[in-house]
């Protein structure tokens, strides 16, 4: 089996680079028939390099996906003939976490990773109708030179060594503990390799020269698809360390949270750039277009290479260089081509008027890169100033806090007031009669959630909350059919939900403290009081249970049982909380001590309001991105087009080069 899938992977990155070879002649001959075309329509028939493009593509394809059933057997069956399944799996372990086992570790996850990448690149070797032939050989073959290295670094870290070699640190007890291992991961991957699109979108369209509404149309789709699954796969990500970790809390701002968070920003610049009712500006388009990947392989970088000290990082290992190097490839790449075409990027339309859609997209897209550049700097700094001057600085929470709080909220008023705006420049009586209902609710939402909470920022964030909900309802009545417009309301609403989530949540009540058995721990009018401390002996792990009753002044809310668990050699301890959840709090208790013989436990108790309403705006946001991308149709049910194709995509392509 170790043989077979090293095989596999080498086949894998033979056909990778054949099909990016075939597919950079196909784009090289589309180029040259539209050269000579001068005018007339060439053929839109695959020619034999993009037959044989495709071909390899979808084989480099079915190599991986073998690699990677040859795995999974071996960890469904607990064959320890590979020292990889007998790293990660255990013959105890239900099916599920043997599975999901294959990305719990540094070599498995690259496996994973090189999966999606593939399945990527096979499902873009069907022409989107609104990209020329030129363009799409040159993005084909961007994407299958991408499945050619990450099977070559995945080579380099195989996890088809035999058994004997040399061992590297056991994944988290964690990893195989939860059932959000096995969603979590395959939803950020599946939205990191769809970034590759963009990307490759951006090199070939650079390449061929053929940016413009179409191309901006292909980019669109597919961030808008990998910005739905990175928001899945983030949200998801939170709630599991919000239910599983003890300490309270769904955002940490760790290096690897932030590696995740950094191509969401840049994937939402790009869809606020290339949308259907934006001008399209080139420069921006193409650059966040690449930024996408770009930020991707950095966070794997900072994930695999052991740079950045964190919960969520792999283990040190000897990928650092050859993730560097790819890293560099990419940007070096985008760059040269950026340098080449900077004349054809300058050629855009002025600059829109500050007084309008255009320009308030134009200062969301600004502000979004500058949020971006502040999570990077937050990040990297840490390890920069490590590197150079050996002085170890952290970078938490509150800094996070102050120097993104304002952004943040010149963001949310954008988003509230930007949809209304007029497309060109805006007559400020129209605008004034235009925003007049929008702010009168908004701020009558002020005034109670003023009154009611006795906090400017809380009051303030709810206010424009409540704008962009009235807008989101004034838009639904007037364009009821505009289902790709409702899905954008929904999703800045579930966006605006969740600033108001997050404020409130700053609102909450935390108390620590060791008590015996009938003492209470109190968090404002909630007290949780110690009945009894157990503990016992599981499989794989020893664990001592609290119970807990929770009460509210003198009104019994129930009991709990949080948990305290011990694995292996009991060098390895999680907290297990227990969650009361409510309508607008959440009542959190953790066990983070016990003793026992003595009697005595060390409890967390921690009121959070509005934690429900984070995962429901979370759930909006999604739902509105899903909304959004849902083409729309004519009565007769054809798909609408906004525009009408060019006759001759490569004529078009020729004459713009």
């Amino acid at each position: 089996m170790s043989a077979a899938g090293t095989v596999l992977l080498a086949a894998a990155a033979l056909l990778g680079l054949t099909a990016a070879v075939a597919w950079a002649r196909a784009a090289a001959g589309r180029v040259r028939a539209a050269a000579d075309a001068t005018g007339t329509t060439t053929s839109e028939r695959p020619t034999t390099f993009e037959r044989a493009g495709a071909t390899t593509t979808v084989l480099a394809l079915a190599a991986v996906a073998g690699a990677v059933v040859l795995i999974e057997v071996a960890l469904v069956r607990h064959d320890t003939s590979l020292s990889y399944v007998d790293r990660v799996s255990d013959a105890t372990l239900p099916v599920y976490y043997r599975i999901s086992a294959l990305w719990s570790a540094l070599e498995g996850s690259l496996l994973l990773w090189l999966l999606a990448t593939a399945v990527v690149a096979a499902l873009f070797v069907r022409r989107p109708r609104d990209l020329t032939p030129a363009g799409h050989c040159a993005a084909a073959a961007v994407l299958a030179a991408l499945v050619a290295v990450f099977a070559v670094v995945t080579l380099v870290a195989s996890p088809f060594g035999p058994a004997g070699m040399a061992d590297a640190a056991r994944p988290s007890p964690l990893l195989r503990d939860h059932a959000a291992m096995g969603v979590h991961p395959p939803l950020l991957y599946a939205g990191f390799t769809a970034l590759a699109v963009p990307y490759a979108l951006a090199v070939g369209g650079l390449a061929t020269r053929t940016l413009g509404r179409p191309w901006a149309r292909v980019v669109h789709a597919w961030t808008l698809g990998a910005w739905v699954l990175l928001s899945a796969g983030i949200v998801v990500g939170a709630w599991w360390s919000y239910a599983v970790l003890g300490w309270g809390g769904y955002w940490a701002w760790d290096p690897v949270e932030n590696a995740s968070l950094m191509p969401w920003l840049v994937a939402t610049a790009l869809l606020h750039t290339v949308g259907a009712r934006t001008t399209l500006a080139r420069g921006w388009a193409v650059g966040l277009a690449g930024a996408g990947l770009v930020l991707v392989l950095l966070g794997t970088f900072l994930t695999r290479s052991g740079v950045v000290e964190s919960v969520h990082a792999f283990s040190t290992s000897t990928l650092g260089p050859v993730l560097l190097g790819v890293l560099g490839l990419a940007t070096m790449v985008l760059l040269a081509l950026l340098v080449r075409r900077r004349r054809d990027l300058a050629a855009d339309a002025p600059a829109p008027p500050v007084l309008s859609r255009g320009g308030a997209l134009q200062a969301n897209r600004v502000l979004l890169v500058l949020v971006t550049a502040v999570v990077l700097v937050g990040s990297c700094l840490p390890a920069v100033i490590d590197a150079v001057a050996g002085d170890r600085v952290s970078v938490g929470p509150p800094w996070y806090a102050r120097t993104l709080t304002p952004v943040a909220v010149v963001l949310l008023a954008l988003m509230a007031v930007g949809p209304l705006l007029a497309a060109r420049r805006e007559e400020p009586r129209a605008l004034l009669a235009r925003l007049g209902p929008p702010a009168a609710f908004a701020a009558l939402v002020t005034g109670v959630v003023g009154i009611l909470v006795p906090d400017l920022s809380l009051a303030a964030v709810s206010g424009l909350a409540g704008f962009v909900l009235a807008s989101a309802t004034r838009h639904g009545v007037r364009r009821p059919r505009d289902r790709r417009g409702i899905g954008v309301f929904v999703a800045h609403l579930g966006i605006a939900l969740g600033a108001v989530a997050v404020v409130a949540g700053g609102h909450g009540a935390t108390t620590e403290t060791t008590v015996p058995v009938g003492g209470a721990v109190r968090a404002g009018e909630t007290t949780a009081t110690l009945v009894s401390l157990d503990r016992r002996e599981e499989p794989h792990r020893d664990v001592a249970e609290a119970r807990v009753l929770l009460a509210e002044g003198e009104t019994p809310l129930g009991t709990v049982r949080p948990e305290l668990r011990w694995y292996g050699d009991q060098s390895t301890m999680l907290a297990g909380p227990a969650i009361r959840v409510e309508p607008f709090r959440d009542v959190y208790v953790t066990l983070l001590g016990a003793d026992p013989a003595a009697g005595t436990a060390t409890l967390r108790l921690a009121v959070t309001p509005m934690i429900t309403w984070l995962w429901a705006s979370a759930f909006l946001t999604i739902v509105g991105g899903v909304l959004a991308g849902v083409p729309a149709r004519r009565r007769g049910g054809a798909p609408r087009r906004e525009t009408a194709p060019e006759r001759s995509p490569l004529a078009a392509a020729a004459r713009e080069a």
